[in-house]
């Protein structure tokens, strides 16, 4: 009878039977159990973990030779992580563990192979087929990814991508469910399809209105512009920049995204995404101090938004919201300016 194989980001995991005593390579604990199968090894690059973690791998399998080139690429350009080690031998004064195969190094002197940057240990064997995730915490980001509905066997190379066509064809199926406003729908929104609930907040060129849509339900956050202070202020192009900024955003997650435009004789109304978690401010000033892994999560999202916005030649000075669900946004593009040469200023 064949024992039964568990793929996940291309390592193949059997139960297997651990005659030494063994850590686990992705949690770091030690692997209980005296009869039985104790483990899951990689049949392919020989990491051991416990059962409970085989599908929490976060990083593909070193020596897997079945994905294709253009596999591979649509790999990289998804979820990667690709950040080597600096291994240099190393003589270990006290017992130490393989972080790889969970082994004993055995020796008196240059026993293994110690990574000058994050203090991983493995044997001088296992260096070929160590994972270059050197600095990640993969047990953080596994709950990270499980927090997102993810599992990080379920991100391969292989998943299918979905092409434009597809996702145009969905926007416009999900407007006419009612699930949102809908850029390609051809319905007409007007001031008397919205009613207005309260300020969140007011500017030199108008405010920002609380609005539900009455046929739906659904809240919006609604930008009113007034039309006469635009024209005194000569800020006509402006005004039409951040139209077409936030239409862009709709190709990234930590932009407030646009649903619609429309105009009355006096005014201009953008009705966008409603980010009801507050500003970055006020949870600095909530929690006094970020803890180091909020902040990352916090400035990896920024970041990532920031890079978008230079790729299409915009310079962006940063306003973020948070919302209920703990994800960044940046809301504020009316001082935002399109260019071919662009720079960030962290003064």
């Amino acid at each position: 009878m064949r024992r039964r194989v568990h793929q996940v980001n291309g390592h193949k995991f059997m139960a297997t039977y651990l005659r030494q005593p063994t850590y686990c390579s992705h949690c770091r604990e030690f692997i209980w159990g005296v009869f039985g199968k104790q483990g899951y090894q990689c049949q392919v690059c020989t990491c051991v973990v416990h059962k409970r973690c085989h599908h929490l791998i976060v990083t593909a399998c070193t020596c897997q030779n079945n994905i294709n080139k253009v596999d591979a690429k649509i790999a990289e350009q998804r979820f990667g992580i690709n950040i080597p080690h600096k291994f240099n031998i190393h003589n270990y004064k006290v017992p130490t563990f393989c972080d790889h195969c969970g082994s004993l190094l055995w020796g008196i002197m240059r026993q293994g192979l110690q990574c000058k940057i994050c203090k991983m240990n493995v044997h001088i064997r296992c260096q070929a087929n160590v994972a270059p995730n050197c600095g990640v915490n993969a047990v953080e980001l596994a709950k990270t990814l499980a927090g997102m509905g993810l599992q990080p066997g379920n991100i391969s190379p292989t998943s299918k991508l979905i092409s434009r066509s597809t996702l145009r064809r969905q926007g416009k199926e999900g407007s006419k469910e009612g699930n949102g406003i809908g850029v390609n729908s051809s319905s007409r929104f007007g001031i008397d399809n919205f009613e207005f609930i309260r300020v969140l907040g007011k500017g030199s060129f108008g405010k920002v209105m609380l609005a539900r849509i009455k046929e739906t339900g659904d809240l919006y956050a609604v930008k009113v512009l007034k039309k006469d202070v635009i024209l005194q202020d000569d800020d006509v192009e402006c005004t039409m920049t951040e139209k077409r900024i936030l239409s862009l955003a709709r190709n990234h997650p930590f932009l407030t995204q646009l649903f619609c435009c429309f105009q009355t004789p006096d005014r201009l109304f953008f009705v966008m995404e409603f980010v009801n978690g507050g500003d970055l401010m006020f949870h600095i000033q909530k929690s006094r101090r970020f803890d180091e892994a909020r902040a990352r999560f916090y400035a990896a999202e920024i970041i990532s938004a920031l890079m978008f916005l230079h790729e299409k030649g915009i310079i962006y000075r940063c306003e973020a919201a948070v919302e209920a669900g703990s994800q960044t946004r940046h809301t504020v593009f009316s001082s935002s300016t399109q260019s071919s040469v662009f720079t960030l200023d962290l003064s």
